[in-house]
């Protein structure tokens, strides 16, 4: 199965609210990247695959941003258990029921942020070096 990203993504560590059923509460965490259509949310409270929870969010200054709050699916989770992981652990959400005047809202508002640099690629003749602290 070929995943095609739909946005382009960009780096932002910005807090957003999770919601996520079996949680007693909403949990402030960080999106390490955003799109239009989803997030990367780095947490190690992760959600089931496949959960839907409710992202909540706000973009541009105090005074003239805006709020967004969308329900989204959980679509990968990122456990960070190799070495060679180059992410923080987290979770990527697809937002659901973002309409199109929203989407456009937040490509323009996220206009001129860079996408997220690309991760280290470790050839496969390099050692893993893991350090012991005892």
């Amino acid at each position: 199965m070929v995943h095609r990203r739909m946005e382009v993504r960009r780096a932002l560590h910005h807090p957003v609210e999770i919601i996520a059923p079996g949680w007693d509460e909403p949990v402030t965490l960080v999106a390490d990247d955003l799109s239009p259509s989803g997030a990367y949310i780095e947490s190690d409270l992760l959600p089931e695959p496949g959960e839907h929870v409710v992202c909540s969010f706000h973009l541009g200054g105090p005074k003239r941003g805006t709020s967004y709050s969308f329900f989204g699916q959980v679509k990968r989770i990122n456990w960070t258990r190799r070495v060679t992981d180059v992410r923080p652990a987290g979770f990527g959400i697809e937002f659901v029921d973002a309409s199109p005047k929203e989407r456009i809202a937040i490509r323009s508002a996220l206009r001129g942020t860079p996408p997220p640099r690309p991760g280290l690629v470790r050839d496969a003749d390099d050692p893993i070096v893991v350090e012991w602290l005892i």
